[in-house]
Formats: structure tokens, C-alpha cells, sequence
């Protein structure tokens, strides 16, 4: 496995967990990975990584979850 390959696989890991580890959306984490991944400018190391940063999308879905399970916490 190359850098660039465990880079991705760790981010694609990590937007998999943010979601809340639903199935069948695997491609979609792996190419926002490597999307992600690739907008680390060459040579910045891993502090400049965005790892473990949702995406615009994988932000509302979560809150949306949020919300729903505040509104079922309070029946």
C-alpha cells in the first residue's frame, strides 16, 4: 500500500465514521477521501491534512440526525 493509499483509506475510515457507519456508501467515502486528500498541498505533511473534516454534505446529514434524536429524547 502506498502513502497516498493509507492517506485515503484513514480519511475514507474516518468520513465513514462521521456518518455514523452506514452501509453501501463506500465509494462515495473513498472518493471524497481522495478529494480531500488531494487538496493537501505536496509537502505539507499531515498537519495540514483535513482529517477527520466532513464534508458540506456529511455536516447536514449529521445535524439532521442530531436533531432527530433530540426530538425523540423529548417524547
Amino acid at each position: 500500500m502506498t502513502d497516498l493509499e493509507a492517506k485515503i483509506r484513514e480519511q475514507a475510515y474516518a468520513l465513514w465514521l462521521a456518518e455514523g457507519q452506514p452501509d453501501g456508501r463506500h465509494e462515495h467515502h473513498w472518493s471524497e477521501a481522495r478529494r480531500m486528500v488531494d487538496d493537501v498541498p505536496e509537502g505539507a505533511g499531515l498537519d495540514a491534512s483535513p482529517t477527520f473534516a466532513a464534508s458540506p454534505e456529511v455536516a447536514a446529514e449529521q445535524k439532521a440526525k442530531a436533531s432527530r434524536g433530540r426530538k425523540r429524547a423529548a417524547r
